[in-house]
Parts: C-alpha cells; sequence; structure tokens
C-alpha cells in the first residue's frame, strides 16, 4: 500500500510539472502568435554585428556561470579533471531543463560528473543559484532604481577592485577558492546584465532614452532572477515572461506594451541562441583536447 501511494504521488507530481511545462509554453507561444510579424521584424532588424556581440556576450556570462558551477561542485582547484568535468556537464546539461520534469538537467550533470555523488550535484545546484540570484537581482534593482549608465558601470568596476585589493591586503590569508567563488561570481553577474543591457539597446526603436534603458534591462534582470524561484516551470519558462510583460506597470516604466513583450521573448531567444553556442565550442574544445 506505501508503495502504491508513493507511486501514485510520484505519478501525480511528473503529470503535475509536464501540466506546468505546457501552460508556460502556452503562455510563451501565446505571446509569440500575437508579436509574430514583430519578432520577425526584430530579429531581421539586427545586424550581423549586433548579433555578434550580443551570443558572444552571452556565451562569456556562461561560460563564466559554468565555472562558478564546477567550482561550487570542486572545491579542490587541484583536482583539473573534475573541474573540467564539472564545467562541461554544466554546459551540455543546459538544454536538458527545457525537457518537462525539471530533474533532466540534474540526471545529466550526475552521469557526466561520475566522481561526484548525486548529493553533491544536487547541493552544488542549490549554492549555486543562492550565489548567482541575489547577485544579478541586486544589480538588476540597482539598474531599475540608478538615474546613470556612468554610475552603474563605475559601481560595477568599484565592486570588482575593492574584491581585488581585498584579496592582495589579506596576503594570501584566504584560499584561493574562495577568492576564485567571489571574483567569478562578479564577473559573472556583470557580465549577464551587460549583455541585457545591450539586448534592450539594440532592439528598442521607440526613441527611448539610456534611463529607459536601463529601467527596462533591469526589469529583464529581475524577471530572470524572479523565475527560478519557480522552479517547477522548467527553465522558467513562461514564467519569466509573464513578470517581464506584467511588471513595468506595477513600478510604473513608461514603455511601449509591445516591446516589453517583444524584448520578453528576444531575452529567451537570446539565452537559447548563447547556450547552443557555447555547447558548440564545449564540444569542439574537447574533440580538439581529445585529439
Amino acid at each position: 500500500m506505501d508503495k502504491l501511494t508513493v507511486f501514485s504521488s510520484n505519478l501525480i507530481l511528473k503529470i503535475l510539472k509536464i501540466i506546468l511545462f505546457l501552460v508556460g509554453l502556452g503562455y510563451v507561444g501565446y505571446l509569440i502568435y500575437g508579436h509574430w510579424s514583430l519578432v520577425v521584424k526584430t530579429v531581421t532588424n539586427l545586424s550581423t554585428l549586433d548579433l555578434v556581440i550580443l551570443i558572444g556576450v552571452g556565451v562569456i556570462a556562461n561560460l563564466f556561470f559554468a565555472r562558478l558551477f564546477s567550482i561550487v561542485l570542486v572545491p579542490n582547484s587541484g583536482l583539473k579533471n573534475r573541474l573540467n568535468s564539472a564545467f562541461r556537464s554544466y554546459v551540455m546539461s543546459q538544454i536538458s531543463k527545457y525537457i518537462p520534469g525539471k530533474v533532466w538537467q540534474l540526471f545529466h550533470q550526475m552521469a557526466s560528473n561520475k566522481d561526484s555523488t548525486p548529493g553533491e550535484v544536487i547541493r552544488a545546484n542549490v549554492v549555486f543559484m543562492f550565489l548567482l540570484t541575489p547577485m544579478i537581482l541586486c544589480l538588476s534593482v540597482f539598474l531599475l532604481v540608478s538615474s546613470s549608465l556612468v554610475i552603474f558601470l563605475s559601481s560595477c568596476s568599484l565592486l570588482i577592485i575593492s574584491l581585488a585589493v581585498w584579496y592582495l591586503t589579506l596576503n594570501g590569508r584566504i584560499s584561493d577558492i574562495f577568492y576564485q567563488r567571489k571574483i567569478i561570481l562578479v564577473l559573472a553577474a556583470i557580465t549577464f546584465v551587460i549583455g541585457l543591457l545591450l539586448l534592450v539597446n539594440f532592439i528598442s526603436h521607440n526613441g527611448s532614452n539610456a534611463h529607459t534603458n536601463m529601467q527596462v534591462a533591469g526589469l529583464l534582470g529581475i524577471g530572470w532572477s524572479l523565475s527560478l524561484v519557480f522552479f517547477v516551470f522548467p527553465a522558467g519558462l513562461g514564467v519569466r515572461e509573464w513578470i517581464i510583460v506584467e511588471l513595468p506597470m506595477l513600478v510604473g516604466i513608461q514603455f511601449q506594451a509591445k516591446e516589453i513583450v517583444i524584448l520578453a521573448l528576444m531575452m529567451r531567444l537570446w539565452q537559447i541562441s548563447y547556450e547552443l553556442v557555447s555547447i558548440m565550442i564545449v564540444k569542439l574544445l574537447s574533440r580538439t583536447h581529445i585529439k
């Protein structure tokens, strides 16, 4: 009876996750259907240089994410093979997060990191999320309330310099791995938020000023961060888009509703693009290394 109850509970949970995935996918599909011509126009209006810059910055941020994950999973910097394996597993498992069930990315990482226990992989994902999400959320909120791009970039530079000076003044009294985790976290978050700024700047065609674009980029970052809380939705599908579309009205940002929807969809497309390019790069480097 107990086994039957457990089986029934697991089955209900799986069905619920699939339903939530379909709901999220349906919402994104609804947005695309209602704005298809604008999506196509937006993509075709981007120059080749715009696309290269956007995807390039996204790939750099994504590789920083992978590095941070590998350091969290394998804290011993001397274990190069395990670190490389963790790095590859993060990148290669990203496509799995879009599969209903939310566990396939974890399964992929567990299978790829044979020297780490399933518990260690799960813990690494939790720690990774709790390290990265607050940092990007804070930077995004700062973008939202900041009155100048110069102030934002200056603050980011000050944060990096402060970490470097702090490390140097301690004369190595903190471990290298602690320092690596801090600096990679900061670089990953800043690079990702800069990618959002570029995305908004390249796509906005309504004559909005730099301050408004900063606010919208902040909203995209907030939407990305908050969507991770709804972990039952694979890759935050639908949740992020809903947050980004609805949030401007709550905070009173003067931005065309259609452009907000387009930006939400383009952000998803941008993410999928840089993740696929990251996978191709890691595969290519892995084959080169084997040869």
